[in-house]
């Protein structure tokens, strides 16, 4: 590798470790293989090995700082993703090809956010003997203290502040300005004891297919598509910022190990564009009427509710000097005549009605929905089992979870939907927010007819599915995306 003094993390491995961070030393893994038992023992078949390192910066205020995961890719080291949860979960989208496909195949992906995973295990053993050495260094060749022994193990394991240091509840507080580490803004108030286990030990199927394609041949590079990406669901919270309103771009057959937010992908399905796409954006407004007498009355009550002795004696003389003469003594005698016996004398010998200020006052905004209609005709064993995986998945990760006592029922997972052109999020199409899977509507015989190939699969399927966003969309939300943009 080159000998440089530049000391700054680099896109590209440039041979110098920076300056402040430690970087473990390359490291031969296998991505993708498949553990077998045989008469020796265990091995690994299948896969690639391929070369990689880390190069871990820490953060001066005591949390897990960020890792940046190098690997061989085109020949040289470069930067395929980064952790700043102590490797629990890794981002991939700011790393990509010149082609614009992300560095890291979905092998990789799946890899590294497994901690079971040979890469995972390497990486992290190999980190833990550098930052004890870089310790031991610190303290002129002395044994690493207690703290930072907890500070390395809190580096390597994502463990946030739960040090032997910080459990104590007084000083927990102090360093988080008032609120328990757990405390995160978004995340639903525990209303007894033990409340979070009831998402933590739900039952139901954790782990699918990484990615599934349909047509096998979709080509990502000539054909527009729709990538729908399934996460577990996560609650919002009496605050209401628990929803994120944008996801990243995955492109055709991005992988299911990643992540949004703090959310583990759990599987990616990619269909092409089916015809009659549409969206409708709509917020509620509603018709209000407010009579004299009413007016009135609301004036009355809101000077009493702010103690405005002046505006309640205000109101009391408006009232009386309105019903003594002109108009108003006419519209309280009708609205009297009305209570008493449901006719309205005005209309009868007037032609007239009382002003009821009518207005189109705004009542609140609107959750959009939206359906899609798949035609798919499997050509093939291959693409047969294909449709199957994708029919279960949609169906299965759309259903309700059981908590492990079936006290409760806990929600589905939920969906982010995106529209793609190139492999990049497609500008003249509209985006989406998080959505729930409302309805799955299966034709097994779409042509009318019933036919199978030799295996029992069927030569066509017809697929609906019904989704609707799970919180309105506002005006800032399209300051996420870019101005070259139809947006939400």
């Amino acid at each position: 590798m080159a000998d440089t003094t530049d000391t700054t993390i680099h896109d590209k491995w440039n041979g110098t470790c920076p300056s402040g961070a430690v970087c473990s030393p390359q490291e031969k893994s296998n991505i993708g293989g498949t553990l077998t038992k045989g008469k020796r023992g265990t091995y690994r078949t299948g896969g690639d090995d391929l070369d990689h390192m880390e190069v871990y910066s820490p953060d001066q205020s005591g949390g897990p700082g960020t890792r940046y995961h190098y690997a061989h890719v085109d020949g040289e080291w470069q930067i395929i993703g980064e952790s700043t949860d102590g490797g629990q979960t890794y981002q991939f989208d700011k790393y990509k090809k010149p082609d614009g496909t992300l560095r890291a195949g979905a092998n990789y992906q799946k890899a590294l956010n497994d901690p079971n995973s040979d890469v995972s295990k390497d990486t992290n053993a190999q980190l833990n003997r550098e930052i004890e050495k870089a310790n031991i260094k610190k303290n002129g060749g002395k044994p690493e203290t207690a703290e930072q022994k907890a500070a390395r193990e809190k580096a390597i394991k994502g463990d946030g502040n739960n040090t032997d240091a910080d459990k104590d509840e007084n000083a927990d507080n102090d360093k988080q300005g008032g609120k328990d580490d757990n405390e995160k803004e978004g995340e639903p108030d525990k209303f007894y004891e033990g409340d979070d286990e009831i998402i933590k030990d739900r039952q139901g199927r954790k782990e699918y297919a990484e990615s599934l394609k349909y047509p096998e041949d979709l080509n990502a590079e000539m054909q527009d598509f729709l990538n729908i990406m399934m996460v577990e669901y996560k609650p919002r919270g009496f605050g209401g910022t628990g929803v994120i309103p944008s996801r990243p771009n995955m492109g055709a057959g991005g992988s299911g190990g990643g992540s949004i937010g703090t959310r583990k992908i759990l599987c990616t399905i990619t269909l092409p564009i089916p015809s009659g796409i549409s969206d409708s954006n709509s917020t509620q407004w509603g018709v209000d009427e407010v009579g004299q007498i009413e007016e009135a009355m609301t004036k009355f009550a809101k000077a009493g509710l702010e103690g405005d002795m002046d505006g309640i004696k205000k109101q009391v003389n408006d009232g009386v000097d309105a019903a003594k003469s002109g108009e108003g003594k006419t519209a309280v005698g009708d609205a009297m005549l009305q209570m008493v016996t449901g006719k309205s004398a005005l209309q009868r010998a007037k032609g007239a009605v009382a002003n009821q200020n009518m207005e189109l006052l705004f009542q609140g905004p609107a959750l959009r929905d939206f359906t899609f209609t798949f035609p798919m005709h499997p050509r093939n064993e291959k693409e047969a089992k294909t449709v199957q995986q994708i029919i279960r998945t949609l169906k299965q990760g759309s259903s309700a979870k059981k908590s492990k006592e079936f006290r409760f029922i806990t929600a589905p997972n939920t969906f982010f939907l995106s529209y793609y052109h190139k492999s990049n999020t497609h500008p003249f199409l509209n985006a989406f927010k998080e959505c729930a899977l409302t309805g799955i509507n299966m034709q097994y015989t779409p042509d009318g007819n019933y036919s199978t190939y030799h295996d029992g699969s069927m030569t066509a399927y017809q697929m609906q599915l019904s989704f609707k966003e799970i919180e309105p969309v506002f005006d800032d939300d399209y300051n996420d995306l870019g101005n070259d943009m139809i947006g939400y």
